[in-house]
């Protein structure tokens, strides 16, 4: 839905100065980087840190990404604000199941204005240790808003989000524009692939195909 990355790099970048180092732009430059928990990426950058001041990195980095951070380079993709809103004009319920931190999606979505386009939304998150099955929650958001599972669809941008939904039992559509490898992504065996925001349109609403 929305590209996070530089503001996600903007909350280790606090925490590393709060360690008194700096991330190198070579490093914030490969996405590859994001998806490495946290605890790694800061042994990747302070590679004798102390346990204890690694814990103190992930709270530092989770502290600025839930209570300080305004998301001010979070953007909508190009041609996402028009499907959302089409989808809504077209009474299509829409449903966020993410594993960020609930109180960052919901600040993310009052500080941008966009929690109008959807139904609803629901974080895997428990405690930020403890993640609840994505696939798990799809099936719950599918029971809460009484829809079938044939009627529904899950849009996601990594292997995760797919596994999960061949889980559910839900058709899938992998979009390759998002943070997730491809390879991993096709892997992963969708249903359907988007490389765009357009293809992703043609096939939320209609005379579209894909890749499959």
């Amino acid at each position: 839905m929305a590209n996070t990355a530089e503001d996600v790099w903007g909350s280790l970048s606090f925490a590393a100065k709060q360690k008194g180092t700096e991330i190198p732009d070579v490093f914030m430059q490969s996405a590859e980087y994001l998806a490495l928990p946290v605890a790694t990426i800061a042994k990747l950058l302070i590679p004798d840190l102390a346990e204890r001041d690694v814990l103190s990195f992930e709270a530092d980095v989770s502290h600025h990404y839930r209570e300080l951070s305004d998301f001010p380079k979070t953007i909508l993709y190009g041609g996402m604000e028009v499907l959302l809103a089409e989808l809504k004009l077209r009474h299509q319920k829409s449903y966020i199941v993410t594993n960020k931190p609930l109180t960052a999606l919901e600040r993310i979505l009052m500080l941008k204005q966009w929690g109008s386009f959807f139904d609803g939304w629901v974080s895997a998150e428990k405690t930020p240790e403890e993640y609840i099955p994505k696939g798990e929650l799809f099936l719950t958001v599918i029971d809460g808003m009484g829809v079938k599972k044939d009627s529904s669809i899950v849009v996601g941008d990594s292997a995760s989000d797919i596994d999960a939904a061949h889980f559910a039992g839900i058709r899938s559509i992998a979009v390759t524009y998002g943070d997730g490898d491809p390879c991993d992504l096709i892997a992963a065996k969708p249903h359907l692939i988007a490389t765009s925001v357009q293809e992703l349109t043609q096939l939320l609403l209609g005379g579209g195909k894909g890749v499959e």
